[in-house]
């Protein structure tokens, strides 16, 4: 995800710590707490409208997660930015899932992320919205490649 950022030319430092930052609180003993007391608060609020787990690691119900990720991103632009950016990896890379996981992988990301990333163009910045619309062509690209290769 990083390498992409970069290779658009996006060096927002936001957007690139929360890059790195996105899944360590789900895949370590970091809070959202260490994270805004080694970071900032904004990079906090963004990798926690990433994070599917509360603070004692416990998976949120996914209509919860959803309802939290969809506010957050409402506050700020830069969670779209990610979770598309993110969404791209994982259909890069959803191979070594089995396929019932695949499958509702692939649902989640068609019928719940496609539709967000779609209604919410409006709120990425100008100057990030090309990058964006390229972004989301590459997600729905790999969307249809993923459907036919079943």
């Amino acid at each position: 995800m990083f390498q992409k950022t970069i290779s658009f030319g996006i060096y927002d430092e936001m957007i690139l710590q929360s890059i790195f930052l996105h899944d360590i609180v789900e895949d370590s003993f970091f809070t959202r707490k260490d994270i805004e007391n080694r970071f900032s608060q904004s990079v906090s609020f963004i990798v926690d409208a990433l994070t599917t787990v509360d603070d004692e690691g416990k998976k949120f119900p996914k209509n919860e997660y959803f309802e939290k990720f969809l506010l957050a991103s409402q506050k700020q632009w830069r969670i779209l930015f990610i979770k598309l950016l993110d969404s791209i990896d994982n259909l890069q890379t959803i191979h070594g899932l089995s396929s019932e996981k695949q499958a509702r992988f692939m649902e989640e990301k068609k019928e719940i992320f496609l539709p967000i990333f779609v209604q919410n163009i409006s709120q990425i910045p100008f100057d990030f919205r090309e990058t964006y619309t390229k972004l989301l062509e590459e997600f729905q690209y790999l969307l249809l490649k993923n459907e036919y290769a079943k």
